[in-house]
């Protein structure tokens, strides 16, 4: 009998923490390539689509630098949409972050989708009127909801 509930115990453990379990996958990367001064907004090119049908919330990483002094904001966009193909055409999701000089900064954020199926990276603002925007890479994790 003991050790019927021993492998119950370790089999309920297992699949919990199977369950949790979620992967941080890259959306977009700048990588050589600059984001111009003077509030220039940069619309990335063939990025993947944040698909989360069978989930209601994505955590989202926004990070950057400056290529010189600059506490201006960087602003990220993402569009909403119900089915992977039509998108908002106004993005209601936006990760608002400060320069920090020319060190790196990082913005995480939860957003909540509710019933929408798909978030896809729409622009990425540079709000500092002589530095560029280097080293942008947007990342993302949906962690399975727990039923």
């Amino acid at each position: 009998m003991k050790t019927i509930l021993a492998i119950l115990a370790i089999t309920a453990a297992v699949t919990f923490s199977a369950q949790a379990q979620f992967s941080t996958q890259q959306l977009f990367t700048s990588g050589n390539a600059s984001i111009a001064s003077s509030g220039s907004t940069n619309i990335p090119a063939n990025v993947a689509v944040i698909t989360a049908r069978k989930n209601s919330n994505v955590g989202i990483e926004a990070s950057f630098k400056q290529s010189g002094a600059s506490t201006n904001n960087v602003v990220f966009n993402f569009a909403r949409s119900l089915d992977g193909v039509n998108y908002e055409t106004t993005p209601s999701v936006v990760i608002t972050a400060p320069a920090n000089g020319t060190n790196s900064v990082v913005a995480v954020t939860n957003v909540s989708l509710g019933a929408v199926g798909a978030l896809k990276l729409q622009s990425i603002s540079n709000g500092s009127a002589s530095t560029t925007t280097t080293n942008a890479v947007v990342k993302f994790s949906i962690k399975p909801d727990i039923k």
